[in-house]
């Protein structure tokens, strides 16, 4: 995990942001990367003498100031996050960005009562960890965005009595991965929002560092409905642990399991259209969502995890777990993990090893190399240990007794799994320690085989998924075509850049040592999103499968993961 890291931000981070990335994947990219700081500050026990950090010494230094090197860079990003840009996206697009931040406000607590705990309270500020001064600004941009993400809810909850839209400037489209994130989302701001006093109306930080969003004063697309202006009142101050976000987040939650929106093996589709939307009056008849899009992604299958782990922390009840459970069975399931043929593709992947479908025929848009992390990420939070006190008192629950144990014991059935994952990723790594999309191929495989390539998808969807299955998240033009756009869909264009469609005949060979291109240098072949994919699938092994069965993972690997 830690070589994998240091090779993302090595090859791709240039001093304030993965400049390869576009909005959302860079908002994925710092929450993993964040996420992963989480795991490495838990690698090692050593606490910050009052002195300081220049009061370690060792490997206790060394760890304390690789960790600080990164917080330096999530720091930068924040002022070069391309905050303006954000407010023309997506709902889907800003929920990423608030979650970044609430898990950038995680790591501060956690790396703070791991190694500063001593002197935390009553303490000079040499033993205080100086990321605590970034808290307020961190919460108030994860405070803005998810004030819109919510605000979006409101206006268009009308249509299919319930769920959130994709954005306001498209056909409706209620979608589950937006729905998904809206639960983690508001489910997130319950449990970790510190809180927001600060009145600023404004999306861009006025700041001398040399980090700074390059967007600002570009931005031709219009915002979105709500978004705020010079002109708007200053903000009224919130305090942590509003409960109007547990509300949002449990509406959110029985919308989308109600909605029939998972198919016959248990998978989230990709959501629902309205089939007799006008899109010249913006009016439906009906207000029925009844058009499903039966095309299935793998991070449609795990943002909902954390959400659900957060229903269960602040409510008690035990059904949200199981419904997560149930939900990981299915997938493991729809990779092929106990089917006796393993170059059979499940539906969700072949041989056990999670894959999307446009992985083994090479032509994966920059959206879909970044589908795998998210799944990862979302299904370590899920998995974490559950808390035998309550985290936050008269806020949350604890459980040290049954339930605890039970969830303990299901995580650990998914490790074989998720190290299954692991090593397929870890295969795809090249002599630049990058890593591929399509996980499992071992680095230098120049030939799909002919078995595999038939059993891939004949570059049409429904033969798995069903009528009605458009993998528009790789091929833009066929969300376009669709009839609930209209007749001029241009203006939507500037919106879905990371869904361009890919040439997968197509090689890309630089960073390979040799120049000899294979299966993973195919169409946009190793980028930053995969490197993130693979970060997130490491930090998971090592989160759920602890320490012991991470190492030996990682002596499997020569100590390269």
């Amino acid at each position: 995990m830690a070589e994998t890291l240091a090779t993302m931000q090595q090859q791709y981070f240039n001093g304030c942001t993965w400049q390869s990335s576009t909005q959302w994947t860079g908002a994925t990219i710092q929450t993993h990367m964040t996420s992963a700081m989480i795991s490495l500050s838990s690698y090692m026990d050593y606490q910050v003498p009052p002195e300081g950090v220049s009061g370690l010494s060792g490997d206790a230094y060394v760890h304390e100031s690789l960790i600080r090197s990164y917080f330096d860079q999530i720091v930068e990003y924040y002022y070069s996050q391309q905050t303006m840009e954000f407010t023309t996206e997506n709902y889907d697009d800003m929920s990423w960005l608030a979650l970044g931040w609430l898990e950038a406000i995680k790591f501060i607590g956690l790396h703070s009562a791991l190694h500063y705990g001593d002197q935390y309270n009553n303490a000079s500020s040499a033993s205080v960890f100086y990321g605590n001064k970034y808290v307020p600004a961190f919460a108030h941009r994860a405070r803005l965005f998810s004030d819109l993400v919510n605000h979006g809810y409101d206006d268009f909850e009308v249509l299919c009595s319930g769920g959130i839209v994709w954005g306001p400037y498209v056909a409706p489209y209620k979608n589950s991965i937006t729905n998904e994130l809206y639960v983690a989302l508001n489910m997130g701001m319950y449990q970790y929002f510190p809180g927001d006093y600060d009145p600023g109306t404004s999306y861009i930080v006025n700041s001398s560092n040399a980090c700074v969003d390059q967007t600002y004063g570009a931005v031709t697309n219009p915002q979105v409905p709500q978004a705020l202006n010079a002109s708007s009142p200053p903000l009224m101050p919130i305090a942590a642990h509003n409960k109007t976000y547990l509300d949002r987040a449990m509406a959110g939650y029985n919308w989308l399991t109600t909605i029939n929106m998972t198919d016959a093996q248990g998978l989230f589709t990709d959501g629902y259209h309205l089939s007799d939307w006008n899109s010249v009056t913006n009016t439906s008849a009906s207000n029925k969502c009844d058009e499903r899009n039966e095309m299935v992604y793998t991070y449609n299958q795990g943002v909902l995890l954390s959400g659900i782990r957060g229903l269960w922390e602040t409510t008690g009840d035990s059904t949200y777990l199981s419904y997560g459970y149930s939900l990981i069975d299915s997938v493991i399931n729809a990779t092929g993990f106990h089917a006796s043929n393993s170059s059979a593709f499940m539906g969700l992947g072949r041989g056990g090893v999670l894959e999307d479908l446009c992985d083994a025929n090479g032509d994966c848009s920059q959206d879909a190399q970044n589908f795998k992390g998210p799944f990862f990420h979302h299904l370590k939070l899920f998995c974490a240990p559950l808390p035998a006190e309550p985290a936050t008192r008269n806020i949350t629950f604890g459980d040290a007794d049954e339930q605890s144990r039970a969830h303990a014991s299901l995580c650990s059935d998914y490790t074989s799994w998720i190290a299954h994952n692991a090593g397929a990723a870890y295969a795809t790594r090249n002599a630049t320690d990058d890593y591929g999309m399509w996980w499992g191929p071992p680095a230098g495989t120049t030939n799909v085989s002919s078995t595999t390539q038939s059993n891939v998808q004949s570059n049409d969807p429904r033969l798995y998924y069903g009528a009605g299955a458009i993998d528009y998240r790789d091929d833009r033009q066929l969300l376009f075509a669709l009839p609930e756009f209209g007749a001029d869909p241009q203006k939507e264009k500037g919106l879905f850049k990371g869904m361009e469609k890919v040439n997968g005949s197509e090689y890309r060979t630089a960073g390979t040592a040799s120049g000899t291109a294979d299966v993973n240098d195919r169409g946009r072949g190793r980028t930053v999103e995969t490197q993130s994919g693979a970060l997130a699938v490491f930090d998971a092994l090592y989160s759920v499968a602890g320490k012991a069965a991470y190492g030996s993972a990682v002596g499997r690997s020569g100590g390269r993961i």
